[in-house]
C-alpha cells in the first residue's frame, strides 16, 4: 500500500505540472463582450493581442478597449526645413489663430506638442469634417490644414509616427536609409534633420510596393527642390548597398494597424 501512494502522489505532481505549464502557455483571455459589441475582425484582434500577453488584466483589457474605440486625434508638425522656414512660420501662425478660434467657439481645447513644433486638434478626423459643415470656424480650420498640408507646410502625422526618427540622433552630415519610408511622414522628419548640398548628408527613402513608392517621391516633391533625397523602390532584404555604410537606418515595418482602426472604424472587417 505504501508503495501504491507514493506513486500516486508523484502521479498527482505530474498531472498537477501538466497542468500549470498548459495554463502557463495559454494566453490571458480578455473580458468578454456581447456578440452584438464584436464587428468583424475584432475576435481575430482580441486574439493577436492575447497572445502578446500585453494585458495582464481585465482592467487592462478595458482600458485598452475604451482606446480602441475612441477616434484618433487629428496631429500635426510644422515644416522643419531651412529652405521654407520664412512660408512655414508664416502658415503655422495663421493656423495657431484658426486654431485658437475654433476652440473658443467649441468649447474644447488642444494641446501643442513642443518636442515636434506640432500640435493635436480636440477632435478626429471625420469629426472635423462633420462640424466643417455646420461651423465657420471649423470649415477655415479644415479649408488651411487642407491646404498647409498640400504644399508641404505643414505634416499630417500621427503622435506614435514622430518619435522613432526624433530617438535616431541624426546629425547634419549623416547618410540616413529609411527603410520602410512610405508614405513619407518620418522621411520628412530626416530631411529636417540633415544639411542639403554637396557637403551634406543624404537620406534614402525605399519601398517595397512601387506605388507606395510614388506617393513617397510626390510627397517629396512638393517640399521643393535641392533636397538631398533619394527614392528607390526595394525589398529591404535585397536592398543594393550604397558603396558607403549608414550613418543610420530607420525601420518603422508594418504594424498591426491599431491607430488606422481607430481612424477608420470600418475597417475593423477587413482586419488580419
Amino acid at each position: 500500500m505504501g508503495r501504491k501512494r507514493v506513486l500516486n502522489r508523484r502521479a498527482g505532481r505530474r498531472v498537477r505540472s501538466r497542468t500549470a505549464a498548459a495554463a502557463a502557455a495559454t494566453p490571458p483571455e480578455p473580458p468578454s463582450e456581447e456578440p452584438s459589441e464584436l464587428p468583424a475582425g475584432r475576435a481575430l484582434f482580441r486574439e493577436y493581442y492575447a497572445r502578446q500577453k500585453l494585458l495582464s488584466s481585465a482592467a487592462d483589457w478595458q482600458a485598452f478597449g475604451q482606446s480602441m474605440r475612441s477616434p484618433l486625434p487629428i496631429t500635426f508638425r510644422r515644416c522643419g526645413l531651412p529652405s521654407r522656414s520664412a512660408a512655414s512660420e508664416a502658415c503655422w501662425a495663421e493656423g495657431q489663430q484658426l486654431i485658437r478660434a475654433f476652440e473658443e467657439s467649441s468649447g474644447r481645447q488642444g494641446r501643442a506638442l513642443p518636442w515636434c513644433h506640432g500640435y493635436q486638434l480636440p477632435l478626429s478626423r471625420l469629426e472635423l469634417r462633420s462640424e466643417a459643415q455646420a461651423s465657420g470656424a471649423a470649415a477655415a480650420l479644415q479649408a488651411w490644414l487642407l491646404r498647409a498640408s498640400g504644399c508641404g507646410l505643414v505634416m499630417r502625422q500621427e503622435v506614435v509616427s514622430m518619435v522613432p526618427a526624433l530617438l535616431l540622433g541624426v546629425q547634419a552630415s549623416h547618410r540616413v536609409l529609411d527603410v520602410c519610408a512610405a508614405p513619407g511622414s518620418k522621411t520628412t522628419q530626416l530631411l529636417e534633420m540633415v544639411s542639403h548640398g554637396a557637403e551634406g548628408g543624404v537620406v534614402v527613402a525605399n519601398d517595397a510596393e512601387p506605388l507606395r513608392a510614388y506617393v513617397l517621391a510626390h510627397r517629396l516633391r512638393s517640399l521643393g527642390a535641392g533636397l538631398n533625397a533619394v527614392v528607390v523602390t526595394h525589398r529591404g532584404q535585397t536592398l543594393p548597398r550604397a558603396g558607403e555604410e549608414y550613418d543610420r537606418v530607420l525601420c518603422d515595418v508594418p504594424c498591426s494597424g491599431d491607430g488606422t482602426l481607430r481612424k477608420e472604424q470600418a475597417l475593423w472587417a477587413s482586419w488580419r
